[in-house]
């Protein structure tokens, strides 16, 4: 077996149907499984898939978190490269062998991921400079990206000029579509399974350069995400998640002294407490008819 294709499902069966599909109508040169890890999610469509794409499936009872539903995914692989996919995604239909193609042709290659886009075509922000005590506050949603979208940390954080059309290397990208190989996870090892949802694409992505290898992003090829279709419906949850996630990353790797950890610690509870705010706001206009995209 050439390939596995790992996807974790969380009360996302019609994204999920839609991104089965897409791989099914990809032109795939190679021999390939797709491994779904259902964490403790109910539906009926999920057996009709089964039936229908003869794919493999681990059941779990209780949500085990993403990191290490993956990691259940990897271990139950016959694959020598590992695709991690998220299920509100679909594959473009060459997406899939071009990254296989480069990850064969790069022996530095940790990873490689495609460009990512809106289901409008509107570009995603999926590569990223590695956070900073300083970048961790001018991440998409917070309020001063928000206020001043242009300025020049949240532009090297998000980085929006990052070449389109050029193969380049980058510190990270997004584990919602990202290809690597099973003996540099096991050199490397497996997702840290304390990152329950959320920053574990960006320690796997910081783990592979310490261990010398690099992050190619193909923008050549797209996938498209339609973005939070899972983690929108428990959104309070996800927002907890992913900046616990984020000082864990900090204390992880950057080992931060006192103050700086307490710093960090205030500073992403402000940030919490904004966007728990922003979104309890516009779920009150959306009650009343209006939408935060409106004039």
């Amino acid at each position: 077996m050439e390939l596995s294709i790992i996807i974790v499902n969380y009360y996302t069966e019609n994204e999920l149907f839609r991104c089965i599909s897409s791989i099914s109508q990809s032109r795939i040169n190679a021999d390939y499984e797709i491994i779904v890890v259902n964490n403790a999610s109910k539906g009926k469509r999920f057996n009709e898939m089964k039936d229908r794409f003869n794919i493999r499936t681990i059941q779990n009872i209780k949500n085990v978190g993403f990191a290490r539903a993956v990691n259940q995914g990897i271990c139950r692989s016959k694959g020598k490269y590992i695709l991690l996919l998220n299920p509100d995604t679909m594959v473009e239909q060459n997406t899939i062998q071009t990254l296989l193609d480069h990850i064969k042709e790069k022996n530095d290659a940790g990873c490689v991921a495609p460009a990512i886009t809106y289901p409008n075509g509107k570009l995603q922000p999926s590569v990223r400079s590695f956070p900073s005590f300083i970048r961790v506050f001018f991440g998409r949603q917070s309020l001063l990206t928000r206020l001043f979208p242009n300025n020049p940390i949240t532009r090297s954080y998000l980085l929006p000029e990052t070449n389109c059309t050029k193969i380049q290397e980058v510190d990270w990208v997004t584990g919602a579509c990202l290809m690597t190989r099973k003996d540099i996870l096991d050199e490397v090892g497996l997702l840290d399974e304390r990152f329950f949802l959320f920053v574990e694409d960006a320690d796997f992505c910081y783990r592979l350069k310490e261990h010398g290898y690099k992050v190619y992003y193909i923008p050549n090829v797209r996938t498209i995400h339609t973005f939070g279709a899972a983690t929108d419906k428990f959104w309070q949850r996800s927002l907890l998640s992913h900046n616990f996630g984020m000082f864990m990353f900090f204390e992880k790797h950057y080992n931060p002294n006192v103050v700086l950890k307490s710093l960090l610690f205030f500073g992403l509870a402000l940030r919490v407490s904004y966007i728990f705010t922003f979104h309890i706001v516009m779920d009150q206009f959306k009650a009343l008819g209006f939408s935060h995209t409106a004039h």
